[in-house]
């Protein structure tokens, strides 16, 4: 089978990066390879659900299968209802989830960023085609960068720079006087990838304080490279939490001082980083992926 892996109805295709890279591993683990629109047969869409973008998919289902990408928490009849998230508006959240539901019609699969069982509970509840977890596991073929021999960024978070991240940051600043702080928001990989290189402790900050479920894609990306995580604990857990320290938001700033001036992060680093290696391989899960997904029959 071709695939063809398309951004474009995402409103921010040069962010969605680490979907491209997993999406890639997963055909060619499974023994699929990647190409173009005109060519491939299963077109796979990293979601965006922008107005119109459902009649689009009419004529694109008669070229092929499709299959919709998807990483937006379902909370009730929207995504990312959390009451204290200000970062964008009820309206545009409300507008994607209403476009969703009307492009899941002509999809064969819906892989969701998002492993939560009630999760994908919530979105077979409104979709009629099968919603598996995408697997984000290990493959050797990710391309992975290697760390410099003295990191000397000592903490480090890439993301949306919201208040309430803003907040943690700020706090961190004042509880590791001396130590540097990396505080970017989105960036061209490469860059973001210098930056982790150098870095001891990677952080994973949720968007509000009520936001309830980690980044599996921010730990994946540094799982993936070997790096250090340190979580703000989440109400839910993920896969990946095996291979995470997380601890609440009011203790990140003394588990950091702990951690740095023990030296502690990096046998962390290494232990998580051999664990989810050996306990996690990617290539049957691809495989199971394509099945499940070509089956037409939905498991939770």
């Amino acid at each position: 089978m071709i695939v063809n892996i398309d951004t474009r109805n995402h409103p921010c295709a040069g962010y969605v990066g680490d979907y491209v890279i997993l999406l890639k591993l997963l055909v060619e683990a499974a023994g699929h390879q990647v190409g173009s629109a005109e060519t491939s047969s299963c077109h796979v869409f990293i979601e965006g659900f922008g107005s119109g973008f459902g009649d689009k998919m009419k004529a694109i289902k008669g070229r092929g299968d499709v299959i919709l990408v998807t990483s937006e928490i379902v909370t009730g009849g929207t995504f990312n209802g959390f009451p204290d998230y200000t970062h964008a508006t009820g309206q545009n959240w409300q507008r994607r989830f209403d476009n969703f539901r009307a492009c899941a019609k002509h999809a064969r699969a819906v892989w969701c960023g998002v492993d939560d069982p009630e999760q994908i509970g919530a979105y077979q509840a409104i979709v009629d085609c099968p919603v598996i977890p995408l697997p984000f596991f290990y493959f050797p073929a990710y391309p992975r960068f290697a760390h410099v021999p003295n990191q000397n960024v000592d903490v480090f978070f890439w993301g949306q720079h919201v208040p309430y991240r803003d907040k943690l940051i700020s706090g961190l600043r004042h509880d590791l006087k001396g130590s540097t702080i990396e505080y970017p928001s989105f960036m061209p990989g490469k860059e973001r990838d210098e930056l982790a290189a150098r870095s001891k402790i990677a952080l994973n900050l949720k968007q509000s304080a009520q936001w309830a479920y980690p980044s599996i894609v921010r730990y994946w990306y540094h799982l993936s490279n070997a790096s250090f995580i340190l979580g703000e604990e989440c109400e839910k857990r993920c896969k990946l939490n095996d291979y995470v320290l997380a601890v609440p938001s009011e203790q990140l700033g003394e588990t950091c001082v702990e951690l740095l001036g023990s030296g502690r992060w990096k046998r962390l680093a290494t232990d998580s980083y051999e664990r989810f290696a050996a306990e996690l391989p990617g290539g049957l899960a691809a495989e199971e992926l394509f099945d499940r997904s070509f089956s037409g029959v939905p498991k939770l």
